[in-house]
């Protein structure tokens, strides 16, 4: 087997954990370093999780050279922390969002194939069992030709009891850019490219008026399926399934297993994802998504979700957003 990654994890919070928890289970990553300004966070996680604990990130890429590096930062900093990773010789995971903006994407993906490395967009919806099984149904022509879909995502949250920066949409971006850049990646699996998007859009929260906290959309999907999605982090309601219909049949899900109806019968099925076998404290989609960008660089070949794909995430995220302010139907 080849040797293992020499990783870095830029970035010490609660997704990062996530990150370190696979990263210590996965055969080809030896974790070397953990960076982040809290350095008592930084020095918490690599007590636990091993590698040297840094304050200063740029010190950690000086000292350790990694092979590779998950950015774990709020999404303000995506940019320019991808491209100092690069440019230090890195491989780069980085965290959805890829950047706030299209334009800094943009800038993100030219500077790392300058510095001759790669960039994965994190996107770990696709590897989570329920997700993940819904684009293989409808892929697999199961459901004959997909007509429409769907993800359903609200419930609230309260600053204090999770990362102030979410809340920023300067810092995080919001809840069409944060959030939803998860279902909107699962949709474009789904059915394709979205075209164009239509959009409500509110903002009802006193304390953060720039806070988009209610997100509507209907958008043109593919060869023309419609891609719809419904989001809140203000409501008191909470609910969160996604789905897909073709012309033969149906699936639909939250997380794990996956309902399925075919043409002919009222019966649903429910399929078991197969999933591998990982600790208790693994996030086992987070693992998949960790290890398949290891083993790309292992075997020097593309990874599986290039920053272009980051990008049209955001793409779309930007253009409800654009829709909801306008009022008028964005071509993408």
């Amino acid at each position: 087997m080849a040797s293992r990654v020499r990783v870095a994890v830029l970035g010490a919070g609660a997704i990062a954990q996530d990150h370190l928890r696979a990263l210590r289970f996965s055969s080809r990553a030896e974790i070397v370093g953990i960076a982040d300004v809290n350095f008592s966070l930084a020095q918490k996680a690599a007590a636990e999780f091993g590698g040297t604990a840094f304050a200063d990130y740029h010190d950690m890429l000086d000292r350790l050279k990694p092979s590779a590096v998950v950015v774990c930062t709020p999404p303000k900093f995506h940019r320019q922390h991808v491209e100092d990773c690069a440019r230090a010789g890195s491989d780069v995971l980085c965290e959805k969002p890829l950047a706030l903006t299209v334009p800094e994407c943009d800038f993100m993906i030219s500077a790392v194939k300058k510095a001759g490395r790669q960039l994965m967009a994190g996107q770990v919806l696709r590897y989570y069992a329920g997700p993940k099984t819904l684009i293989e149904i409808a892929r697999s022509g199961r459901i004959g030709t997909v007509v429409t879909c769907w993800s359903t995502r609200v419930g609230y949250y309260d600053p204090a009891h999770g990362p102030s920066w979410r809340y920023d949409p300067k810092i995080g971006g919001g809840t069409a850019i944060e959030w939803e850049v998860h279902e909107i990646d699962l949709l474009r699996m789904l059915a394709g490219e979205a075209k164009t998007v239509s959009a409500r859009v509110l903002y009802t929260r006193a304390d953060s008026p720039e806070f988009d906290d209610h997100v509507h959309a209907v958008m043109t999907m593919g060869e023309g399926a419609i891609g719809r999605i419904d989001a809140s982090n203000s409501s008191y309601y909470s609910e969160c399934t996604r789905g897909v219909v073709g012309t033969t049949g149906a699936a639909w899900c939250a997380w794990g297993d996956v309902s399925l109806r075919t043409a002919g019968t009222n019966d649903v099925q429910i399929v078991k994802p197969v999933l591998p076998e990982v600790p208790g404290d693994v996030n086992v989609g987070m693992f998949q998504q960790d290890d398949a960008f290891l083993e790309a660089i292992q075997a020097d070949k593309p990874v599986p979700i290039p920053g272009e794909e980051g990008r049209a995430d955001v793409a779309v995220a930007a253009a409800i957003l654009l829709a909801g302010k306008t009022g008028e139907t964005v071509r993408i």
